[in-house]
């Protein structure tokens, strides 16, 4: 309970009201849709994308992203996008959350219901405690937080979550920069303490099994509706992959084994040149700083306009 409770973002009712706001942006205007974590919200501006496309005023970009969202609700989050709009395309974020089951993947009860993903949770250390715990509810309601009581605590929370939410994707597109950068030594010594970083099975290449089991669902849902889809890696501190093991891991698995495995079921990736994984552009380990998201977006912005073109 204390886990779920401290994963207070990461909520239905967040995700709703992140998804609607994105949809009321758009309007009667094609949607391209970030969907991923604070590493979306902070590394890509939406606004300064759709500026550069949106010649014809008829296309919005927005960061349908959610802080400690982890991968396994990505297709209820599509599967509510799309009930609410058609987007022109769908751009998945791989982040280092991908290879990290951290706490906040508990709240992913949530929004776990298809076998194949909860099938990938199962092959990890992290996963398989997640998809116990999952079963455990399931089977045993009365020993676990009621999926009703959860729903109705998100609920609550909505009215006074959705006002800045949608103030905030009409103004920004959902872009949540960071102004400052952590001190390095200080972060590393935050980490050593995290759950996140703690035990062997950070070295475990399966939990990017359940990004792959994932990716290929929500390929499947947008195929089913005409709308393309790719995946986008996300960059991480280089500088502080030898001090921080999950960084480390994340990069080899994901250039190795998850984006060949992507590529090989038919969906396109996108990765980021070495140039946007140098510690200088970074806030902390995993998220850009202002200037770094500048110029992210400015390389990102020629990779969607090849895909979707100005409008």
């Amino acid at each position: 309970m204390q886990t779920w409770l401290a994963s207070r973002e990461f909520s239905s009712s967040v995700i709703a009201a992140k998804i609607d706001a994105a949809a009321d942006a758009a309007g009667t205007r094609h949607l391209v849709a970030f969907i991923g974590t604070s590493q979306t919200m902070s590394a890509i501006d939406a606004l300064a994308v759709e500026r550069r496309l949106d010649v014809n005023d008829d296309l919005t970009v927005a960061d349908v992203a959610v802080a400690g969202t982890h991968v396994s609700a990505y297709p209820a989050m599509l599967r509510a996008l799309l009930s609410r709009t058609k987007p022109r395309l769908v751009v998945l974020e791989l982040g280092h959350i991908a290879h990290d089951q951290y706490g906040g993947a508990w709240a992913t009860r949530n929004f776990v219901t298809d076998a194949t993903v909860t099938d990938a949770l199962r092959g990890c250390a992290r996963g398989s405690r997640l998809a116990s715990l999952i079963d455990t509810e399931r089977r045993f309601p009365w020993l676990a937080i009621p999926r009703t009581a959860r729903v109705v605590i998100d609920a609550g929370g909505r009215d006074r979550e959705a006002g800045e939410i949608v103030a905030q994707m009409r103004d920004a597109r959902g872009f949540t920069p960071y102004r400052t950068v952590k001190e390095p030594e200080q972060l590393v010594r935050t980490l050593a303490d995290d759950y996140a970083g703690q035990g062997d099975e950070m070295t475990d290449a399966s939990p990017q099994k359940c990004f792959v089991a994932t990716a290929v669902l929500c390929a499947k849902l947008c195929g089913e509706r005409g709308v393309p889809m790719i995946v986008l890696m996300q960059p991480v501190n280089r500088g502080l992959a030898p001090r921080i093991p999950v960084l480390r891991h994340f990069e080899a698995t994901a250039r190795n084994e998850t984006i060949p495995a992507l590529r090989a079921a038919g969906i396109e990736v996108i990765v980021p040149p070495d140039a946007f994984f140098e510690s200088s552009l970074f806030y902390d380990h995993v998220h850009l700083h202002a200037e770094g998201a500048g110029k992210f977006t400015a390389w990102l912005g020629d990779e969607i306009e090849r895909r979707v073109g100005p409008r």
